[in-house]
């Protein structure tokens, strides 16, 4: 395989949606060194605010310019999440979406595992099933180049759950795509383990497309955007301010790692055998 230039964006996104799309523009502009083959954005890449799904969002407006943002850079682009509204009042779905170099929207995969959780930091408490609710299909798709790779699709708070990931390089992943929206807190403790384990386990290469910074509604997010190799090498990271890191990613050593490493090749266990614990209560003393 042809090694692929990736490029994440990391912003620090607020209530006002042109102004979010604006500096993801003038990032890509003033500081992509080399033509990107892929090009991911962070979870809420668009608005993010106190009630996530913001019924100000014009969805088919945001799905236009992702794909306009696709034909400029004539690459495929990993979307992010935008809220796709199912009936009108009615909840979203956290929804992440695809373009091709041509602008075609490819697939869109609905980020299953939603944020219900007590962190304990400046809010508190997530509750994103008050907005969203989860999918229900893991979502691959492949690159149209020579040698195609595949790339399975995943959101934020999926990577505490290991299956899913294994599900999709079981299904052929080769690049694992994980836009997010990372709280400090659980940044700084887990970020970067969750994504070198999650490349080290699936021998996959790794995007993690994070928010960083404080926003409008008093959340802070960890940032650090992180490019990973199957090896569990960081390739690329960000800090904390709104940037655009890249890596070029090598698919020989990727199959070369697979191959002299052969772990996805192990069937899955299929039973398990549970010894009972011995009583001691017919014991002698």
């Amino acid at each position: 395989m042809n090694p692929l230039q990736v490029s994440l964006v990391q912003l620090c996104s607020s209530t006002q949606v042109n102004d979010n799309l604006n500096t993801i523009e003038l990032l890509l502009k003033n500081t992509l060194d080399d033509q990107p083959d892929i090009i991911v954005l962070p979870e809420s890449f668009s608005y993010r605010g106190k009630k996530q799904a913001n019924p100000g969002q014009d969805e088919d407006t945001l799905r236009q310019w992702m794909s306009h943002l696709a034909t400029t850079y004539q690459c495929w682009l990993i979307g992010g999440t935008i809220p796709c509204q199912l009936t009108p009042g009615g909840l979203c779905r956290a929804s992440c979406f695809v373009y091709s170099p041509q602008g075609k929207e490819i697939c869109h995969y609905d980020k299953i595992h939603l944020f219900d959780v007590d962190v304990g930091d400046e809010k508190g408490a997530y509750r994103e099933s008050n907005d969203f609710c989860p999918g229900s299909k893991p979502t691959l798709f492949s690159l149209d180049t020579p040698e195609p790779a595949t790339v399975g699709l995943s959101v934020c708070y999926d990577l505490r759950f290991p299956e899913l990931y294994r599900l999709l390089t079981n299904h052929g992943a080769h690049i694992l795509s994980v836009p997010s929206a990372f709280t400090h807190k659980t940044g700084q403790a887990h970020w970067e383990i969750l994504l070198r384990a999650r490349a080290i386990e699936n021998q996959c290469f790794v995007l993690g497309a994070n928010q960083g910074g404080v926003h409008s509604d008093g959340t802070r997010t960890w940032g650090h955007s992180m490019i990973v190799d199957p090896w569990g090498n960081i390739l690329a990271q960000a800090r904390k301010q709104a940037t655009v890191v890249s890596a070029c990613l090598n698919f020989n050593e990727l199959l070369d790692r697979r191959s002299s490493m052969p772990c996805l090749k192990h069937q899955r266990l299929s039973t398990i055998k549970i010894v009972p614990q011995k009583s001691n209560s017919g014991s002698q003393h």
